[in-house]
């Protein structure tokens, strides 16, 4: 496949924020095709494999924890070739690193990161989001073998946080638009909606003590039309994803996380995404983008204000 259109959208783009733009951008159909898939293995009313209701459901919890094992621990075991490479600081650098560093350490990234690596760094992401879903996916329905699946070679809590992003993160923020940990506090705290999104995601929350107090008080309280529609939720499978709305988020994603050393406009952005989409199918366009730039950049900063430190419960 060419990539002649996305180098040039490169071209005079910083190091850190030109790659992270083009690796987010490069992944919209792995994760329109995971959420598809999820529906049809009907994952949401199983566990994985020896986890608990107990540690299944304290995931949720444990937003920073769940980044901090995929940055630091499931990309590097990915990249172990790349090892030696500053190209890996990439990996840990969005949002950990880079919201907490000086302008000079990341101007010292931009600076160690050469022309090699970036070629090589174009679909890294995507090569990689697409290898780590087929082997979870695998590994669910038991068709690869241990000593070949790189999700069962995995330590525990590695494991049980691989597929917990798979099966839970990705589907609230790119089907809801909200952070598992925010959904599961306001289930929780008796928000009838929050509890619904989320039984169509993991039925398994029927389980939380909290919240079947609630739907138990729905049908006491003789709240029948919200009680049968909360069962409604337990039967039906999420929502079908729609592209414009990955694309959306992961729009919001660029531009809040680049913002301090890059400010990409929605221009910009759009402009990224056509370039993909020319080297791949040679259309002119992204299809999936609004249809006029104010549109793009209202749903981008719609969705960018969603971006912040989920609320803890």
């Amino acid at each position: 496949m060419s990539t002649k259109n996305i180098r040039d959208w490169f071209r005079n783009r910083k190091n850190l924020t030109g790659i992270f733009a083009i690796q987010t951008a490069s992944v919209p159909k792995q994760i329109y095709w995971l959420l598809d898939e999820k529906n049809k293995l009907n994952l949401s009313t199983l566990l994985p494999r020896d986890i608990s209701i107990t540690e299944w459901h304290s995931l949720y919890r444990k937003h920073n924890y769940l980044e901090k094992v995929l940055f630091d621990g499931v990309f590097p075991q990915f990249y172990k070739d790349l090892k030696n490479s500053e190209l890996l600081l990439i990996f840990k650098a969005f949002p950990f690193w880079y919201n907490n560093s000086t302008n000079k350490e990341r101007k010292q990234l931009e600076e160690a990161i050469n022309t090699q690596e970036i070629k090589e760094a174009e679909y890294y992401i995507s090569n990689f989001f697409n290898y780590l879903t087929i082997q979870a996916l695998n590994c669910v329905e038991e068709k690869t073998s241990s000593e070949e699946s790189y999700i069962a070679n995995m330590d525990f809590e590695t494991k049980q946080v691989v597929h917990f992003f798979l099966r839970i993160w990705l589907p609230c923020y790119f089907i809801h638009g909200e952070y598992p940990t925010t959904l599961f506090y306001k289930a929780r705290n008796g928000d009838y909606n929050s509890i619904k999104k989320l039984a169509l995601i993991d039925k398994t929350i029927i389980h939380n003590p909290r919240i079947a107090e609630f739907i138990v008080n729905l049908y006491e309280n003789g709240k029948y039309h919200s009680y049968n529609s909360f069962l409604n939720s337990l039967k039906n499978k999420s929502p079908k994803p729609k592209m414009r709305q990955i694309k959306n988020r992961l729009s919001a994603l660029i531009k809040y996380f680049s913002s301090g050393l890059e400010d990409f406009s929605a221009p910009e952005i759009a402009k990224l995404f056509d370039s993909i989409e020319k080297d791949r199918t040679s259309n002119p366009a992204d299809p999936d983008l609004p249809d006029s730039p104010e549109s793009f950049t209202k749903a981008i900063y719609r969705e960018s204000n969603k971006i912040k430190a989920p609320r803890k419960n």
